[in-house]
This record gives C-alpha cells, structure tokens and sequence, in this order.
C-alpha cells in the first residue's frame, strides 16, 4: 500500500471509530433520559395539583449517578483524539520529542468539561420542553403520552448531542494538531476525507487535496465560523493530515497542490 493510501485509510478508519463512538454516546444518554422521565410519568404524575408540583423535580431527577457516568464518556473521544496526535506527530518528529504536554492534557481535561456542561444543557432544554407539554395536557384536561412526545423528538434530541460530541473532538484535534504542526515546523497537509451527496463546495474543491498553513489560514468556509476549527463548517468531519515536507513533495506528483 501506498503512503497515500495508506494514510487515506488511517484517516477513514479512525473516522469510523469516532462516528461510531460519538452515536453510541447520544443513543446511551436517550435511552436514560427516556427511562428516568417515563418512569415518572408512569409511577408518580398523576395530573393533580400535588404532582404538577412534582414537575418541578424532573431537572433534578436527570442529574443522577448514572447520567453523569454516560457523560464522562465524552472524554473517551478526546483521549483517542491526543493518541491520534501523538502517533502522528511522534512518527513526523525528528528528535523525538515528547508531543503531547502535560498543558495539552489540561486543555483535553478543560474540553472534556465544556462538552458535558453542553450535552446536559441539552438535555436541559429537552426536559423543560417535557415540562411545557405536560403543563398543556394538564390544562387542556388530556393525560400526557411521553412515549409519542418522545418518540417524536428522537431524532432531533440525539442529534444535538451526537453533533456537539463529534464537532467538539474534531474541532479539538484540528487546533491541537495545528500547534503541534507549528512546534515541529510542518508547512503542508492533505485536506483528507471522502465527500457525500451533502458535502459543501467548500470541501469538495479541497478534499484529497495538498495546501500549506498560510492557505488554511487564510480561508472562508462561508458558514459564519471560523475554519479553524470547523474547516468546512458545522458536522464536517473531513481531517487536517500534516505531512513532511519530503512527502508532500513525493505526493504532489499525484495529488494537486491548488492555490486556495
């Protein structure tokens, strides 16, 4: 195999691992946030004034033990994005130095923080809107149906935590990978990443192509964020793969090297 493919294929497999990680993530914290809040609705809400009162305790219901160990497994996509960092740029480092800080990993820690504190204000967000539809039913004299109410918001309600999972750990990378690039002076890398029916012309002029720093940073995705760290914009899942300068001169026989 090719160096090219061969770095096509690490990048697409660990892709894959992520993906799946991040949804098993979002699948995890629906299912307990279904089963906390349909266990209300089912043994203690009863309509009444007194259990009206008792909707008031949904928010703090969902703060228990075992929400909180589902969302410690957020950090388990920011720890495989520092091993990616270190196998990449240990193997691109001439000295051998040590890539990733002990700074690195209180950033990683940091990170791992802002990710939980958004999936729970999701979860928030969700709750309360339980809370509005319950109210509703209340005054309107109908019994609240949580597995339709849930069933349709599924989607959307999985969605927003698999997108916020997976955009904080790539977005994490990206910038790491961008400093660790400046600390061992790396100019170019491959803009790598297949392309869907979905894919923004923004990514399909770019993918499998090779660029210099200066480009990236001086490019506009046209989303209204920031390419670094985004780089075609929300939910992009393409990857910014640093090559030495040795590689990038070999593969631009093969690969174009545009003037973004």
């Amino acid at each position: 195999m090719t160096s090219r493919k061969k770095i096509k294929a690490r990048v697409i497999a660990r892709e894959q691992k992520d993906t799946l990680k991040a949804q098993r993530l979002a699948d995890k914290v629906d299912r307990v946030v279904y089963e906390i809040i349909n266990e209300f609705f089912n043994y203690e809400y009863t309509s009444d004034n007194t259990s009206l009162l008792l909707l008031k305790t949904l928010p703090s219901r969902l703060q228990t033990q075992a929400v909180k160990e589902i969302l410690k497994e957020s950090g388990d996509l920011i720890n495989d994005k520092l091993d990616y960092i270190k196998s990449d740029f240990g193997a691109l480092s001439a000295t051998g130095a040590t890539i990733i800080s002990q700074a690195d990993r209180i950033i990683s820690q940091a990170v791992i923080e802002a990710n939980i504190a958004e999936i729970e204000a999701i979860i928030g967000n969700y709750t309360q809107d339980i809370i509005r539809q319950a109210l509703l039913a209340n005054i309107s004299g109908k019994k609240i149906d949580y597995p339709k109410i849930h069933n349709d918001a599924k989607d959307s309600f999985v969605n927003k935590v698999y997108s916020n999972t997976i955009n904080t750990a790539d977005g994490f990378e990206r910038g790491l990978g961008i400093k660790k690039a400046s600390d061992l002076n790396l100019k170019y890398f491959i803009y790598e990443g297949g392309l869907i029916q979905t894919s923004r012309p923004f990514c399909v002029a770019r993918a499998g192509k090779i660029f210099t720093v200066e480009q990236l940073k001086s490019w506009d995705n046209g989303q209204k964020l920031p390419v670094i760290p985004y780089l075609g914009g929300w939910n992009c899942r393409h990857h910014i793969n640093w090559i030495s300068d040795e590689l990038a001169q070999e593969l631009s026989k093969d690969i174009s090297m545009k003037g973004f």
